[in-house]
């Protein structure tokens, strides 16, 4: 939010409150009700150099509803503007909540003394102390002229980190240095070029087709540099665009066969070529496991028929 502060002839700072009738620069008055000693704060607007009471900005309603010393009602007279108001100078931050009187209905407010100070802050200590608060603290004053990290230390402590803004190309990659009126070097080289067969042909013409004739031959003759030193096609140039145009119509076929690639096959197949070789020597041992095996039971049934013969 761009906060605009003005002074008036008395050097108070005033601020703008825009209404249904216009838009009066006001300045704010602190005070406190003599019923209850709640916040008050009146408007004054300046007319003819001096000034005068514009509206309450508050609203003094018995029986205090229990507020704190830095809230109070706003009053009921333009209760939108007077709210958009205070939330737009961030005075003060509006309560939940509404209290009614007669029959009109109150909206609450929380005011920031600290902010309220900046604007009558004579009135905001008094009132401070009057209530037993802590007063405001004035804004600290730099003394001297600050340079180097210093001074850029001291500008983000009191205004934050101040934005830059700087224009960046959509597409970098495309960012080209300016060589002369906006133009890169490419498009330079080629309106030179362009100029030079326009002069030519004019001046080596002109005496034997007509004024003219001329004219649309220096046209045509410039035209081809000037579109090829402008001319852009997905990142493409001129020279580009043209090779790609003759390799897609000329160079390579029209009719363009799919043929898939197994690259799985490909990167498992000395794998595989593997696995089998071993698959097979795995049969030769089975076969040979397989022969042992009845060889024992056949030595087994020999021993076990000679301790029957012993028996």
């Amino acid at each position: 939010m761009n906060e605009k502060n003005n002074e008036n002839r008395n050097g108070r700072k005033t601020l703008p409150f825009p209404w249904e009738y216009g838009q009066e620069e006001i300045t704010l008055k602190v005070s406190s009700y003599a019923y209850g000693n709640g916040l008050a704060i009146l408007m004054y607007s300046q007319t003819e150099g001096e000034l005068e009471l514009f509206d309450d900005l508050t609203v003094n309603l018995p029986g205090g509803y229990g507020l704190e010393p830095q809230e109070a009602f706003i009053s009921g007279d333009f209760t939108k503007d007077k709210l958009a108001f205070i939330e737009k100078n961030r005075l003060g931050n509006r309560l939940p909540g509404h209290a009614r009187s007669g029959f009109a209905t109150y909206t609450s407010v929380a005011f920031d003394l600290s902010r309220l100070a900046q604007y009558d802050r004579e009135r905001v200590e008094e009132f401070c102390r009057q209530w037993g608060l802590d007063v405001p603290k004035e804004p600290e004053k730099i003394q001297g002229k600050l340079t180097g990290k210093k001074k850029r230390e001291r500008e983000i402590e009191v205004y934050g980190a101040r934005k830059m803004e700087v224009k960046m190309n959509k597409e970098i990659r495309n960012y080209q240095e300016s060589m002369f009126m906006g133009l890169n070097l490419r498009q330079c080289i080629f309106s030179l070029l362009a100029i030079a067969v326009a002069v030519g042909i004019y001046f080596g013409l002109g005496d034997y087709v007509g004024q003219e004739m001329t004219g649309w031959l220096c046209i045509l003759g410039a035209a081809p540099f000037a579109v090829c030193g402008f001319f852009q096609y997905h990142g493409m140039n001129a020279e580009q665009f043209a090779w790609a145009y003759i390799k897609s119509e000329f160079l390579y076929p029209k009719r363009l066969l799919f043929q898939s690639e197994d690259l799985y096959h490909a990167c498992m197949e000395e794998t595989m070529s593997l696995g089998e070789k071993t698959r097979g020597d795995g049969t030769v041992l089975l076969k040979k496991r397989e022969q042992r095996a009845r060889k024992k039971q056949m030595k087994q049934k020999k021993k076990s028929g000679r301790s029957g013969a012993f028996d």
